[in-house]
């Protein structure tokens, strides 16, 4: 969306001893891109990255079911060619 863009443009022009405005910046990049938070909600940084863990984790599972039903599909097609 437009304003993580503009959040990123933001970022760049941040000097790079200045730590702090630098992680606030990426969390802000963060919460813009979890689908979890809306962006314009008030959150902790502790409740953005718990998020961020999560959806990690959901897209995880999501990818190890994906790769389940792709694998059983394949053993199904090889037992049905051997009758």
């Amino acid at each position: 969306s437009c304003s993580v863009l503009n959040e990123s443009r933001n970022l760049k022009s941040i000097h790079l001893g200045d730590e702090d405005s630098i992680v606030d910046q990426l969390l802000i990049e963060l919460k813009f891109a979890l689908p979890s938070l809306d962006g314009t909600t008030d959150v902790t940084s502790l409740e953005i990255i718990q998020q961020a863990i999560f959806y990690i984790h959901e897209l995880s599972l999501t990818l190890d079911d994906d790769v389940s039903v792709t694998s059983g599909q394949g053993i199904i097609q090889h037992r049905c060619q051997q009758v």
